[in-house]
C-alpha cells in the first residue's frame, strides 16, 4: 500500500511540475503572435511587482491590468489588449485560451485554444458545438413588443457588425457582445434593442452556453 501511495503521490508531483503558470507561457509566446513585444520584454513585464509597464518596439507602451494564477490581461498599445486563460481540461494539461481584442470605432476579438507547448487547438465546435462565428448570429434578437418590420429595419443598420469576446478574470466563462461601427450614435441607441449579451461557461472541454 504504501508504495501505492507513493507511486501515485511521484505521478501528481510530476503533473504538478510539468504545467506551466501563465507568466511561464506568456513568456514563451511564440514572438510572431506579437511581433513588437520579444521575450526579453514579455518576461520583464511578469518579471516583478513594481515592472507594471514597459516600452515596445512600436514606441508606445505595453501595461499588465490584470494577473493572477490562471489570467492576465495586457493593454498591449493604445489600439490592442490580449487576455490568457488558464482552462482545465479532462484530456490533460490545461488548454490555454487567448483572446485578442483590437480597438478600433468599436472593439474586435478573435479567439484562440493552445496547449501548453503553443500549438494551435481546433476551436470550430467549442461554443455549445459552434464556432465563435455563429454565436455572432445568436447575439441579434426580436423584443416580444417590436414588430418583424421594424425588426428587419433595424437588422440592416447591423452590416457589418463586429464582436467582441471578454474573458472573465475570476472565472471560466467568457461574454460575446455585440455592436455596429458604421453607425451614428442615434442609430446605434436604436439598435440596441435587438442585440443580446451571451455567457458561456467552460465545462469539460468546451464553452456551454449560460442561461441569463
Amino acid at each position: 500500500m504504501r508504495q501505492i501511495l507513493l507511486t501515485v503521490a511521484l505521478i501528481v508531483s510530476t503533473l504538478a511540475s510539468s504545467a506551466k503558470s501563465i507568466k511561464e507561457l506568456w513568456i514563451a509566446m511564440p514572438d510572431s503572435m506579437i511581433p513588437y513585444l520579444t521575450r526579453d520584454m514579455r518576461a520583464e513585464l511578469v518579471g516583478s511587482d513594481e515592472t507594471k509597464e514597459i516600452g515596445n518596439a512600436l514606441g508606445g507602451k505595453t501595461c499588465i491590468d490584470t494577473l493572477t494564477h490562471r489570467y492576465l490581461r495586457v493593454t498591449l498599445t493604445e489600439a490592442s489588449q490580449i487576455e490568457m486563460r488558464l482552462l482545465p481540461s479532462t484530456k490533460g494539461d490545461s488548454m490555454l485560451c487567448v483572446v485578442q481584442t483590437y480597438k478600433g470605432s468599436v472593439p474586435e476579438s478573435t479567439i484562440n485554444l493552445y496547449t501548453q507547448e503553443w500549438e494551435k487547438m481546433d476551436t470550430k465546435h467549442i461554443f455549445d458545438g459552434k464556432c465563435a462565428k455563429c454565436i455572432a448570429q445568436t447575439l441579434v434578437e426580436r423584443p416580444d413588443t417590436m414588430s418583424e418590420q421594424r425588426f428587419d429595419e433595424l437588422q440592416l443598420l447591423l452590416d457589418p457588425m463586429l464582436v467582441q469576446m471578454t474573458l472573465c478574470a475570476d472565472s471560466d466563462v467568457i461574454v460575446f457582445t455585440a455592436s455596429a461601427p458604421m453607425l451614428d450614435k442615434k442609430d446605434q441607441m436604436q439598435v440596441k434593442a435587438i442585440l443580446m449579451q451571451r455567457k458561456f461557461k467552460w465545462v469539460e472541454n468546451s464553452f456551454k452556453k449560460v442561461i441569463n
